[in-house]
């Protein structure tokens, strides 16, 4: 029993082997037969990809074909571009050099014109400098000659006067025709025809040296008040024979640039002018106005005053005397002070004018002197 039961194991287990065997078998024929499939799919995958190159190489080969082809028709026409650029340049380098010779033949002419038309409008503009120079000299020297001839009347008449009536008193004196009584009233007519004599021989001094340029202007700051204040004192006696009131109202402090002694002239005759041709009991003010560059010095009377047309003349830039009118007292003038003023102002790069008083009575005379810095 034992021996029979190890014989049919044995035989199982024999079996089992042969079966194992046989699968084995199959399994390394599959295998086989799985890399015999994998390798001729590994060689389809080769020939496959092989094929893909060589058409990728024939694409690429065709491409760069074509390529070479649009870059050699590029080139072609970058050529026939150049070419056609190159002619186009060469023709505007021709134009642009003929355009140059014509602009510079044009400049050279332009400019030959211009100096010409240049030379022409100088040598014009000076001969019309030189002709206006010319107008204006024998303009003055006209005007010089109606003031000279003024002037020689004035020492051919009113000085001659004043010594004739010396030399007439000299005679009654020596005659002996002449009484105590009257002695006073012929030196006082005397006194006061030298002193209207001495002002004119003084205001025609110093217009002649101004003409001559002998006087040069000497600059300087003062106090307007205190030469006024000194002025007036020489004008005291006058006023008073007069009977005329004369106020400073310029106040202490009010500086001024200008030459001290042709203001002291200029006021002397204007101040000599108000009384001159104020009435008893009328007021002669001076007064001061303030302004920003100047102060205006102002003469202001209640006398007789003066005609439109000679106050028109005055303030016009002239150099011809006015005509003078004898004063209220009979005084005698010239007209040669006024002048002397407008001439002294000039110099002092002042103003002066003239205008009727606001009452229509009188006159204002105006005296512009520049403030010091």
């Amino acid at each position: 029993m034992d021996s029979v039961q190890e014989n049919g194991q044995l035989q199982q287990t024999l079996l089992l082997s042969r079966q194992q065997q046989q699968e084995q078998i199959v399994q390394r024929k599959q295998k086989q037969l799985y890399e015999e499939q994998k390798m001729a799919f590994v060689e389809q995958e080769k020939q496959l990809l092989q094929l893909k190159f060589e058409k990728n190489q024939q694409q690429l080969e065709l491409e760069r074909n074509n390529a070479e082809q649009a870059a050699k028709q590029i080139q072609l026409q970058s050529k026939v571009r150049d070419y056609i650029k190159d002619e186009a340049i060469k023709e505007q380098k021709n134009e642009l050099i003929i355009k140059r010779k014509w602009n510079f033949y044009l400049t050279v002419l332009f400019f030959l014109v211009m100096g010409f038309a240049s030379v022409t409008y100088f040598i014009q503009r000076r001969t019309k400098r030189l002709n206006d120079v010319i107008s204006k000299q024998h303009a003055e020297l006209e005007e010089m000659g109606i003031v000279k001839d003024t002037i020689l009347g004035v020492v051919s008449h009113d000085m001659r006067t004043p010594v004739n009536s010396l030399l007439s008193f000299s005679e009654l004196l020596k005659a002996g025709a002449i009484s105590e009584g009257k002695m006073q009233l012929y030196l006082d007519q005397i006194s006061n025809t030298l002193n209207q004599t001495s002002a004119t021989m003084n205001n025609l001094l110093n217009w002649s040296s101004s003409q001559m340029q002998g006087f040069n202007p000497n600059i300087i700051s003062f106090d307007m008040a205190l030469v006024t204040e000194e002025i007036l004192e020489h004008f005291i006696d006058r006023a008073k024979s007069k009977k005329i009131n004369i106020k400073n109202d310029i106040e202490i402090g009010c500086l001024v640039m200008a030459d001290k002694n042709m203001t002291e002239l200029i006021l002397r005759n204007l101040l000599s002018n108000a009384i001159k041709y104020s009435s008893e009991h009328e007021n002669i003010l001076i007064t001061a106005e303030v302004l920003a560059e100047k102060i205006i010095v102002l003469v202001s009377d209640e006398g007789v005053g003066m005609e439109d047309e000679k106050i028109n003349f005055f303030n016009k830039p002239n150099k011809k005397p006015l005509k003078s009118t004898v004063g209220t007292a009979r005084e005698k003038g010239t007209g040669l002070g006024l002048l002397l003023c407008k001439t002294f102002v000039s110099l002092m790069q002042g103003t002066i004018h003239v205008s009727k008083n606001k009452n229509m009575k009188g006159l204002v005379f105006e005296l512009g002197l520049p403030k010091p810095l």
